[in-house]
């Protein structure tokens, strides 16, 4: 693309002479039809309905922005094929008058990572709360448009699986069907055969004239019909960064380690600049020289690049570790420091009580009885730490009870504040009773992670103006040795 937008700024002759071609054509299609009436703005019409131009190309950027790595042809035939499926189904929902209500939607929205896993709209076990995800657009208006888009495309889902549901209704098993299977699985004949395989004959001694291999083929048409075909020839400039360009890159990021002079015009005298190996504004010495922003965060090691997982994460306090490619990038990183237990891992048994922010108690108790309970199942625990597991499926209050109150990973302050104390405050292995206004969580830590801080710089790695110029040329001397 980028080749394209270069012969199309460039080529001046090119292009008036395009202009022309189309000016004619158009001419040419007006006095053809003897009216001059507006061209369509839409990419085609289905049962009826047309489909916008606009709408469409949004529609197709978005699914080329996800990066899928699929072809932009590719992106518009899956786009084209959504529409169609979306018009013929909700004609059919039109007609058996299918509904779906607020809590359909929100389960729909629910099984979006985006949206049910989400911390913004997490409780304090880590379970997706319907009040703080309504809350939040509430005060944020700016985000109305995302979620109405977002209900839309849940509404429709939710009618898909209702239309779905009605189909696998309608299909059901005769017990005629049922007999007959079962007979065949297990009725038995016992018989004998003889058989002459074609391998016994030699294919020597079978003489077939193309006669009679054209006749045969007019008489089986169907088994030799072939679909169209069409034989297309392309050729691919690549518009990407050479070795050269990678090792200019590489260099530009090795220079910034060490300082630099720059001429100072107010003093009329030459600065000493400090590199990244001496800066004392890490920040923004990273927020200068890099395209990608400083992140001042913790980081554990599974959440480094793979390749260099293992050395970035071994880097003591002051070291520097690179170039490295980092996808689309080189990048150099500085270590800023380890810091224990960045994320934790933790199960739980939640006991619940009338009062309490509890979602879905198995049984209604007093918060007296909710405590006496919960310290019992803490003793339980702490004399048979091998029992938690079980507990939590068989007392917990919580959805995790079905994961054996497993909760996975999560930061400092995810949780609410009594809960995030504790994990945060112990070691892995520690099991105690905490009270939340979710009500009383038997808690094991079983798990932390320890984080690393990283000042990155990294610089896209992409061609030079001299490495697009030779492509430029290299694509234009091909069309126009083509044309």
């Amino acid at each position: 693309m980028a080749v394209l937008a270069k012969i199309r700024q460039r080529s001046a002759l090119l292009i008036g002479v395009i202009a022309l071609a189309l000016f004619a054509f158009i001419i040419q299609d007006l006095f053809t039809r003897g009216t001059f009436g507006q061209s369509s703005k839409d990419v085609g019409s289905i049962d009826g309905k047309d489909i916008s131009f606009e709408d469409f190309r949004v529609k197709v950027s978005n699914v080329e922005k996800s990066g899928q790595g699929i072809t932009s042809t590719e992106v518009a035939n899956r786009v084209w094929d959504q529409e169609v499926s979306i018009a013929l189904l909700s004609s059919q929902f039109d007609k058996l008058g299918l509904r779906v209500g607020e809590k359909h939607i929100l389960e729909v929205l629910k099984s979006d990572p985006n949206i049910g896993k989400n911390p913004m709209f997490l409780n304090a076990a880590g379970m997706f709360d319907v009040a703080k995800f309504k809350d939040y657009f509430k005060t944020n208006p700016e985000a109305t448009q995302y979620i109405s888009q977002k209900e839309k495309d849940a509404e429709l889902n939710a009618k898909f699986q209702i239309y779905n549901t009605l189909i696998k209704s309608g299909l059901y098993t005769t017990a005629s069907e049922g007999k007959l299977k079962y007979e065949m699985e297990t009725n038995k004949v016992s018989f004998a055969y003889a058989v002459a395989p074609y391998s016994s004959i030699k294919d020597s001694e079978v003489k077939i004239s193309d006669d009679e291999i054209v006749a045969y083929m007019k008489k089986n048409e169907k088994k030799f019909k072939a679909d169209a075909t069409r034989e297309i020839q392309y050729v691919l400039v690549e518009d990407k960064a050479s070795k050269e360009d990678e090792a200019e890159i590489k260099a530009k990021l090795t220079a910034l380690l060490s300082g630099s002079v720059v001429y100072n015009a107010k003093t009329g005298k030459n600065d000493t600049l400090p590199g990244f190996k001496n800066a004392t504004n890490v920040a923004e010495f990273v927020n200068a020289n890099s395209d990608v922003p400083y992140d001042s965060t913790y980081v554990p090691k599974n959440a480094l690049p793979a390749v260099d997982a293992d050395k970035l994460f071994s880097l003591p306090a002051g070291a520097i570790y690179g170039p490295y490619v980092y996808g689309r990038y080189y990048a150099i990183s500085k270590s800023l420091g380890f810091k224990a237990g960045v994320n934790a891992k933790a199960s739980h048994i939640l006991i619940g009580y009338e009062g309490s922010q509890t979602p879905n108690p198995k049984e209604k108790r007093t918060k007296e009885e909710a405590k006496a309970k919960a310290e019992e199942i803490l003793a339980q625990v702490q004399a048979n730490p091998d029992s938690f597991m079980m507990l939590a499926f068989t007392s917990s209050d919580d959805s995790s009870a079905q994961q054996g109150g497993d909760l996975g990973y999560f930061g400092p302050n995810q949780m609410v504040k009594p809960f995030n104390d504790f994990v945060f405050s112990n070691g892995i292995g520690k099991v105690g009773l905490v009270e939340t206004p979710f009500g009383f969580h038997i808690i094991k830590i079983t798990d932390k992670q320890d984080g690393i801080r990283l000042a990155t710089i990294a610089q896209k790695i992409e061609p030079s103006e001299a490495t697009s110029d030779k492509v430029f040329t290299l694509a234009t001397k091909f069309e126009m040795d083509a044309c």
